[in-house]
């Protein structure tokens, strides 16, 4: 492990920021990082670490922000508490990462049975994490909908989906198409 892993790794993970100011030997033993090092670490700034992981945690949820909007919207204030609580730690890798972390942090919140998750939002991130052509997916009431069914297809240029529901505050079902291409 050089600095810049060393580095890495205290922006990925508050509990290494939290050893590094505590006992950086620590830090080293649990982290296999070479005490050669200790110098290296003893001259970083914990606060400027904290805030340049604050700001990596922002562009990721402005990232997630693309792919799940209502659900987003509908945590106002708690947006950044939940995601600290559940995804902080999880960094996907690769291509389509932030898909990877819109799925986990939506997942999360359903497992929380969160109101905020818009299922449909949640389905679709499913739908092309699973890299599926065609699915059909239950629909749990949250704030955006009532109970339903959605079915998601590929289609060349991306996918669609189609929708029921009921909306628990209206009488009548409601149909919607639309298109993520």
């Amino acid at each position: 492990m050089d600095e810049v892993d060393i580095l890495a790794l205290l922006l990925h993970k508050a509990d290494a920021r939290k050893l590094l100011t505590e006992d950086p030997v620590a830090l080293c033993q649990r982290f296999q990082i070479n005490e050669t090092y200790l110098p290296f670490l003893s001259g970083l700034n914990r606060e400027q670490l904290d805030e340049q992981a604050l700001s990596l945690i922002q562009k990721r949820i402005s990232e997630i922000r693309f792919f799940a909007p209502r659900s987003l919207k509908s945590l106002n204030d708690q947006l950044m508490e939940k995601f600290l609580s559940t995804n902080a730690d999880l960094w996907p890798r690769g291509s389509n990462r932030h898909i990877l972390d819109a799925n986990c942090f939506l997942e999360s919140l359903a497992e929380q049975r969160d109101p905020a998750v818009d299922y449909r939002e949640l389905n679709s991130l499913r739908f092309q994490v699973r890299k599926r052509s065609i699915a059909l997916y239950l629909l749990r009431p949250s704030l955006h909908h009532g109970w339903g069914i959605q079915c998601i297809w590929k289609v060349r240029s991306g996918y669609r989906y189609r929708y029921l529901c009921a909306r628990t505050n209206v009488e009548s079902l409601r149909r919607q198409t639309e298109s993520c291409e």
